[in-house]
């Protein structure tokens, strides 16, 4: 997802949108020369026009305030990030819903407050790097990546839980919760789900393991493993298909 042959045209960005303005929140979150490594350069980076911002909107199917496009290289690789801000916390699950569903096979998606980020690159251990300089919630880096699946397993839908119902989580297992993701994944017939929380300590995640590991589910198999803070549970119809998903997860 790009701006197009217009985003270095003076004329298409002469009706400015609301950008490198401060106080926009991309600009604390956006990679920049400092932030990266020595042979990483960014060679462009464009705000969308008020005009461009109208065109990604009508694309993608929900509102944006601003929208940033970098592009970098790295000896013969090519990436690019691309920052989309958000105006509210439902917005942005519903964005990143939407994002992670249609690009998430060919790009890493991942959030930071009210902003989407979108890591493209011509090299999956380029996609990976860039993406973990960004330093967003650890839940990003363990979730599946649809690349890694055989052929005829795939994400069905992948959803960032709002504050609200991650409260309500905190609220029902008394356990600290500083974010969490949902995946529903189908291989050949059957459905699957994986959900991973970040617990923020050791012993957060440690307890949280005791606490799932003790819930029955009589129509579902489920298996709970955790790394550092994270937490990860599979739910399918076997053990052996959790122990599948389970090697899937970016550990």
């Amino acid at each position: 997802m790009g701006l197009g042959a217009d985003a270095g045209n003076p004329d298409a960005n002469a009706n400015k949108a609301p950008g490198a303005d401060a106080g926009n929140p991309i600009l604390e979150v956006k990679l920049t020369p400092q932030s990266l490594p020595k042979n990483v350069k960014i060679t462009n980076e464009v705000w969308a026009s008020a005009k461009q911002l109208l065109g990604v909107r009508s694309k993608l199917g929900f509102p944006i305030i601003s929208f940033l496009s970098q592009s970098m290289v790295y000896d013969n690789e090519q990436a690019q990030m691309n920052y989309l801000l958000l105006p509210n916390e439902d917005w942005l699950v519903y964005g990143y819903s939407k994002l992670a569903q249609n690009s998430g096979g060919k790009s890493f998606i991942l959030t930071k407050g009210n902003t989407i980020v979108e890591v493209v690159a011509t090299k999956k251990e380029l996609e990976a790097q860039l993406a973990s300089i960004l330093k967003a919630d650890a839940v990003h880096y363990a979730k599946i990546r649809i690349g890694v699946l055989p052929q005829d397993w795939t994400i069905l839908q992948e959803r960032y839980m709002p504050s609200n119902e991650v409260a309500e989580l905190v609220h029902e297992f008394g356990i600290p919760i500083r974010a969490a993701i949902v995946q529903e994944l189908m291989a050949g017939h059957s459905k699957m789900k994986v959900r991973y929380y970040n617990c923020g300590t050791l012993q957060g995640a440690e307890n949280l393991v005791s606490r799932l590991s003790s819930e029955e589910r009589p129509l579902f198999k489920q298996m709970v493993l955790s790394s550092g803070a994270v937490v990860v549970m599979a739910e399918s119809q076997s053990d052996e298909l959790n122990s599948r998903i389970m090697s899937f997860v970016n550990w």
